[in-house]
């Protein structure tokens, strides 16, 4: 994957996240995770960075190459994220399969305080073996009361 923003531009391969100068090229830092990077996004202002692994979800910050915060959930088999205009919020969306000899998945999607690190909403649903979801954006909202409001 490779996304830019802020004059960074960034890649995955493996277990490794790459940070480029988006004017020269040079390399800024290389992001070392646990397992295999699924999907990552960075945050307004290009700062941080959230990564997504086979095994985890991580907030990390570019210029110290720190560990900010690790995202709380039960299934880190997410193939999909994206962080709010505002920064305040993660959102990640994936599936599992509950057992091997299971005919189904579960399609999830979970909403996370940034700051934080807690999950603030997680929705399941059961989907076809066949189907894999998911994509997920996130609209501008200033407050988890307006991001959850029915």
């Amino acid at each position: 994957a490779l996304t830019a923003g802020a004059g960074t531009v960034l890649g995955s391969v493996g277990k490794l996240v790459f940070v480029w100068n988006g004017v020269d090229g040079s390399t800024v830092r290389v992001l070392r995770s646990m397992d295999q990077v699924t999907a990552f996004a960075l945050f307004p202002g290009a700062r941080l960075l959230v990564v997504i692994t086979t095994s985890e979800a991580t907030i990390w910050d570019i210029s110290s190459g720190q560990r900010v915060h690790e995202l709380r959930s039960r299934h880190f088999s997410a193939k999909h994220v994206a962080v709010s205009s505002c920064g305040r919020f993660v959102a990640g969306c994936g599936s599992y399969v509950p057992r091997e000899d299971s005919e189904f998945r579960i399609g999830w999607m979970t909403v996370w305080d940034a700051s934080t690190g807690r999950a603030l909403r997680r929705s399941e649903r059961v989907i076809d073996q066949g189907s894999l979801p998911c994509s997920i954006a996130v609209g501008p909202v200033a407050s988890a009361a307006e991001m959850f409001a029915d």
